[in-house]
């Protein structure tokens, strides 16, 4: 078969191949790859005058006048001078039929990190290419659409090493794994099964062995009355509040792996642990330490939260194998 497929940047995609004992020709794979400047410069129909931090570092090292560089690379904008002698503030327009009558300096207006320059030239005479993460050139009549009054001779817009930093990551940078690379979905109702079970199990054991030397009568009591010695009261706590959630987390992330990715035990226990904790401490309240439903609500969050937020951590943080 034939078959187009687009993918986008970052975006991941599985191929399984299967061996067969019958011999079979694969057609080539034609690859295009595309930037996102190439992509937008297509979608919006035009040229694009932008040159990125990568462009410009061997600007930089040459020692080439920002203002000249500018005209060189970038179609439709000339330097009025085209010397840079030291403390010579050039002059940058862009080619228009005013441009071509003479008279005055027509300079863009100058935009850095979405701040508007009082004297955009001495700005473009003066800023370090170094700290420059990326510079874009829009012409009088496309700076009119976005930028209105003020950008009758064209915009400038620089944006900074710093400012890039600062900016939000999104998209590609969050941390929810994409199950769309996975060729199976993800099994929800075996994982949940088994997360239940074994926080159930876990539970039952961990009272068991712990019952000799903490009490379960009230809350009070179960933290200010211990009957064992330091070793043994320390691992009747670890045997309620620890163990059942680790054990959660294992078999979630054991159930829930795939050929691709898997889950984190740690991740998977801590998450069982934020509802179980608090859910054993209100399942020991009464009507004295608690309020209103503090105890179902506490055999909820330990019986059922927990498992539900571990198998949750296993589905959404996840590594590639």
């Amino acid at each position: 078969f034939r078959e187009r497929l687009t993918v986008s940047r970052d975006e991941r995609v599985a191929l399984r191949v299967t061996l067969s004992a019958e011999a079979i020709v694969l057609e080539p794979v034609e690859v295009e790859v595309m930037g996102d400047e190439t992509r937008r410069a297509r979608g919006l129909g035009r040229a694009q005058r932008r040159l990125t931090a990568v462009e410009l570092a061997p600007i930089d090292r040459s020692g080439e006048h920002l203002v000249n560089a500018l005209a060189r690379l970038m179609p439709g904008i000339r330097v009025r001078s085209g010397r840079s002698q030291p403390g010579q503030i050039l002059c940058i327009e862009f080619r228009d039929p005013a441009t071509l009558i003479g008279g005055g300096c027509r300079a863009p207006l100058v935009i850095v990190d979405n701040v508007r320059q009082a004297n955009g030239l001495v700005t473009l005479n003066t800023l370090p290419i170094a700290n420059i993460h990326s510079i874009e050139a829009l012409s009088p009549g496309e700076a009119g659409v976005r930028y209105g009054a003020g950008s009758g001779n064209g915009v400038i817009v620089i944006e900074t090493v710093s400012a890039a930093l600062d900016r939000p990551r999104t998209g590609p940078t969050s941390r929810i794994y994409e199950w769309s690379v996975e060729p199976e979905p993800y099994p929800w109702a075996r994982n949940l099964g088994t997360a239940v079970a074994a926080n159930a199990a876990g539970l039952l054991a961990g009272y068991a062995l712990s019952r000799s030397c903490l009490s379960y009568e009230t809350l009070s009591l179960h933290f200010t009355e211990a009957r064992c010695g330091f070793a043994a009261n320390t691992g009747s706590r670890l045997a309620i509040y620890a163990a059942p959630q680790i054990g959660v987390g294992y078999l979630t992330v054991r159930v829930g792996a795939t050929d691709l990715s898997r889950g984190s035990m740690w991740r998977n226990a801590a998450a069982s642990a934020i509802f179980s904790v608090p859910g054993i401490v209100l399942a020991l309240t009464d009507d004295d330490d608690g309020f209103t439903g503090s105890t179902e609500i506490g055999v909820f969050m330990a019986v059922v939260g927990a498992p539900v937020a571990s198998v949750l951590a296993d589905r959404w943080f996840r590594g590639r194998r």
